[in-house]
C-alpha cells in the first residue's frame, strides 16, 4: 500500500528586512517683511496701525534634519528719503516681529535713511514695538524701535504716552532708538516719553519736550542712554529725564532750557529740569561736555533759594564739563567765588549752594568756578568741572 508522507515542520518566520534610509531634511526658507515702504516720496498718510511680521520656515525632518531658515528681517515702517506727514485720529500702533531663523532675526519698528523727513502725530498715544525671537541657537537676535540715519523725525502724541520698545531673545541688541546724523523730536505733552531698551544718539540733535524715561526691558539689564557728539534740548513740559542704568556723555551739549525762548531761558523761579541717573554718569572718548543750566541760589525774584537745574547720579560720576549757568541772584552783579567745591558763598557766616552735579547720595561734585561774562545785567558763568566719587 502507498502511504502519504507526513507534513514537514513549519519553517521559522522570515525576519523583516531592514528599512530603507530616510532622506535628508531640507532647510527652511528665510523671510523678509515690510509694512509700509516709501522711497523719495511725498505722502500725506492717515493710519492707526502699521505692522510687519517675518517668520523663517521650519527645518525639514530626515535622517539628517535640515535647519530653519537662516534669517528674518521685519520693518514695519521704512522710509528712504522723501517727506511723509502721518496722522492718526486715535492711538497709533507700529509693530515689527521677526522670528524662528537659525542665524539671525532682526526687527525694526521705524527705519529712516537718506534725508527722510517724517512727521508723525496721534490724537492718542503712540506705541512703536520691535520684537525679535528665535530658537536659543540663533547667534544674532536684534530689535530696534527707531533707526534713523541722516534723517528727521518729529513724533507728537496729543493725549497719551509715547512708548518705543525693543525686545530680543538675548537682550544684547535691544535698542529703543539708534540715530546718526539726525534730528529727533519727541513731544507727548503732559504725558511721558518712554524708551524701553538702550538708546544711542550720535552726531545728532535730540529734542525732548516731555518727561522722559529710559528703561530696561524685561530681557536684560539695559536702559542706558548714550549721547555722542549730540546736542540734547530739554524743553517745554519736561521736568525730569530719568535713566534707569548709565548715562554716557561724550563730546555732547545739553541745554536745560529752550535757548530760543527768552522766557524759558531766564525762568529761574520755577520749572527747573533734572536729569536722574540710577547708575553711573560716564564719559566717552571725548569726555569734555557742555551744559547750559539755570539756578537761583539766593531765592531772588520770588524763587526758592538753593534751587536749580541739576544732574543727580545715584552711583559714580566722571568726566569734564564746561557749565554755563544763569542765576537770578546774579542780576545785580555780586561776584561768584569757588567755595569748597560748592557753587556760591555769600559771606563767611552764610552759604547758599546749588549743587549742579551730584553723586553718591547727592554729594557735590562741582569745582572750579570762574566768571566769564557780564552782559546787560545778566551774569553768565562758565564752569570747568571734574566730577568724582565723594569718597575720592
Amino acid at each position: 500500500t502507498q502511504t502519504q508522507a507526513s507534513s514537514g515542520a513549519t519553517g521559522a518566520t522570515g525576519a523583516n528586512g531592514n528599512a530603507g534610509i530616510q532622506g535628508n531634511g531640507v532647510n527652511g526658507g528665510s523671510a523678509i517683511a515690510a509694512g509700509l515702504v516709501f522711497t523719495d516720496s511725498k505722502v500725506l498718510l492717515n493710519v492707526d496701525s502699521i505692522s510687519a511680521s517675518a517668520t523663517a520656515g521650519d527645518a525639514g525632518d530626515g535622517s539628517s534634519n535640515g535647519a530653519n531658515g537662516s534669517s528674518t528681517l521685519a520693518i514695519a515702517y521704512w522710509q528712504n528719503g522723501g517727506t511723509v506727514v502721518s496722522t492718526s485720529g486715535s492711538d497709533l500702533n507700529i509693530t515689527a516681529a521677526a522670528a524662528n531663523a537659525s542665524v539671525n532675526n532682526k526687527a525694526v519698528g521705524i527705519a529712516l535713511s537718506n534725508g527722510a523727513d517724517l512727521a508723525m502725530t496721534a490724537v492718542g498715544s503712540i506705541s512703536v514695538t520691535a520684537t525679535a525671537t528665535a530658537t536659543a541657537t540663533a547667534p544674532l537676535t536684534a530689535a530696534c524701535g527707531i533707526f534713523a540715519e541722516n534723517s528727521t523725525l518729529a513724533m507728537k502724541s496729543t493725549d497719551g504716552d509715547i512708548i518705543i520698545t525693543a525686545n530680543s531673545l538675548d537682550g544684547d541688541y535691544d535698542n529703543s532708538v539708534v540715530a546718526t546724523g539726525s534730528t529727533l523730536t519727541f513731544d507727548s505733552g503732559i504725558d511721558s516719553t518712554n524708551f524701553v531698551g538702550d538708546a544711542a544718539i550720535t552726531g545728532s540733535t535730540l529734542n525732548l519736550k516731555s518727561n522722559t524715561n529710559v528703561n530696561a526691558n524685561a530681557v536684560d539689564d539695559n536702559g542706558n542712554l548714550q549721547l555722542i557728539g549730540t546736542t540734547a534740548n530739554l524743553t517745554n513740559n519736561l521736568a525730569t529725564l530719568t535713566v534707569s542704568n548709565d548715562l554716557t556723555l561724550d563730546g555732547s551739549t545739553v541745554y536745560f532750557y529752550d535757548k530760543d525762548n527768552v522766557t524759558d531761558k531766564y525762568n529761574t523761579t520755577s520749572n527747573y529740569r533734572t536729569i536722574t541717573v540710577d547708575d553711573d554718569l560716564k564719559a566717552g572718548e571725548n569726555n569734555t561736555n557742555t551744559l547750559y543750566m539755570r539756578t537761583n541760589a539766593m531765592g531772588a525774584y520770588g524763587g526758592t533759594a538753593q534751587t536749580g537745574d541739576a544732574i543727580n547720579v545715584d552711583d559714580t560720576a566722571e568726566g569734564h564739563y564746561d557749565i554755563h549757568v544763569f542765576d537770578q541772584g546774579m542780576r545785580n552783579g555780586y561776584n561768584n567765588v569757588s567755595y569748597e567745591g560748592n557753587f556760591i558763598k555769600v559771606d563767611a557766616a552764610h552759604t547758599n549752594t546749588v549743587d549742579l552735579i551730584t553723586s553718591d547720595g547727592n554729594s557735590p561734585t562741582t569745582t572750579g568756578t570762574t566768571q566769564t561774562q557780564y552782559d546787560n545785567a545778566v551774569w553768565n558763568y562758565k564752569y570747568d568741572v571734574t566730577t568724582a566719587k565723594n569718597d575720592g
